[in-house]
């Protein structure tokens, strides 16, 4: 019996011979409750935070990695994770939900560092804006650690939310966090949409002579 050359993992599968199983990977459906965070200038303990909702609307598990524009200034609850998917929070015996919730903090003015050896750490006088990026990609395996689904050979998909610094004492008048739709990156079906519409925009058109 002849061994049939073949190299695999927990992702990929290559053979030399007719292959007869395609991997497909799944489309991800994910989002966020709230893209826009506001924080205010707060000195002393306890860190101003919130917390938002990512929501896996699709049928297999995800996993996140989070990153944010400023990780001295930002921290969050957890960095990696997975989601399970609506066909394992379906089922009646298995305790499970398909969202999971991160809470960001930002660090208090009392607590950032100010020496010679960073002279630009002290960013709490002037207001700012940070990014806070949610990286998702489909989980294979069960013993894949989730953190090492994200490198530059494996696709994923990236969702955003605003960080905003006001430099000033919060107003309870003003909201401290919402939901804007226009902005790219709440979810990650509208990118698919927008391809499709410029596709359709840049497509020829049948122009029909009218006699």
């Amino acid at each position: 019996m002849e061994s049939v050359a073949y190299m695999s993992n927990d992702h990929f599968i290559w053979t030399n011979e007719n292959a007869d199983v395609e991997l497909i990977e799944p489309r991800i459906t994910a989002s966020i409750d709230k893209n826009w965070l506001i924080f205010g200038k707060q000195i002393d303990r306890p860190p101003q935070s919130h917390t938002i909702m990512l929501i896996n609307h699709g049928e297999h598990a995800i996993a996140f990695k989070i990153h944010t524009s400023d990780n001295y200034a930002y921290f969050v609850s957890q960095v990696c994770g997975v989601v399970f998917g609506r066909r394992l929070f379906s089922l009646p015996h298995v305790r499970t939900r398909n969202s999971v919730s991160i809470t960001i903090s930002r660090r208090p003015t009392k607590c950032f560092k100010v020496d010679d050896e960073y002279p630009n750490i002290q960013r709490t006088e002037l207001p700012r804006k940070d990014r806070l990026f949610i990286y998702v990609a489909p989980v294979f395996s069960w013993t894949t650690e989730p953190a090492s689904l994200f490198n530059h050979t494996m696709p994923y998909e990236k969702l955003r939310v605003c960080l905003e610094y006001t430099a000033q004492p919060l107003d309870d008048t003003r909201p401290r966090s919402s939901l804007n739709k226009r902005w790219i990156g709440w979810n990650t079906w509208n990118r698919h949409l927008r391809e499709l519409r410029r596709s359709v925009k840049n497509s020829p058109k049948q122009v029909s002579d009218k006699q």
